[in-house]
């Protein structure tokens, strides 16, 4: 009878891939804060806070684009920094920075204001701000928005005749159980 032994590489692979994402898993969670949808394809995007398990304070961002089926599309993470720099862009269409999310005070221990900065109308440039806030409650993280959690953000198309859509009208939230804040 002749018995299989694993090379000592092969369990030396085995243990350090083990390891490894024992410890990735150990010191990294990541929460969805919200999900934004819009009227213009049938696409969803989630953001994403990476906090730190040892504390709980965020040590990043992603946003993750999904298709129509479900299917993860594009993922992105971003420098936290950004935030208090100019913004993290979300979406862009040609040159024009359409939605992007920025905050004056943001800080990864406690969360900050978060302004959701908006093209209203690409044709001349308008722009509109709506403000939420990035509150850390005990050892969870939410997206609020007028002291209510906000989880799916929808975007609302501006179109104008014959140019077609131009901007982002309106931009609402909806939170556990349906509740607009």
């Amino acid at each position: 009878m002749k018995k299989k032994i694993i090379s000592i590489e092969v369990l030396f692979l085995i243990l350090m891939t083990t390891a490894f994402f024992f410890m990735s898993t150990l010191y990294a969670a990541e929460v969805q804060i919200a999900k934004v949808t819009n009227e213009e394809d049938k696409k969803t995007v989630k953001l994403v806070l990476i906090t730190d398990d040892e504390n709980g304070d965020i040590v990043g961002f992603r946003h993750d684009s999904y298709l129509e089926n479900g299917k993860l599309s594009a993922s992105e993470s971003e420098d936290l920094s950004l935030l208090n720099q100019g913004g993290i862009l979300l979406k862009e269409s040609g040159e024009h920075r359409v939605v992007v999310m920025k905050s004056e005070n943001f800080a990864n221990h406690n969360g900050g204001n978060i302004e959701l900065d908006t093209l209203y109308n690409g044709a001349t440039g308008e722009r509109r701000s709506y403000h939420m806030e990035l509150v850390r409650n005990g050892d969870e993280w939410e997206l609020e928005r007028a002291q209510r959690t906000v989880k799916r953000i929808h975007l609302k198309s501006k179109k104008v005749f014959l140019l077609g859509t131009v901007g982002i009208a309106d931009v609402k939230t909806r939170g556990f159980k349906g509740i607009k804040p």
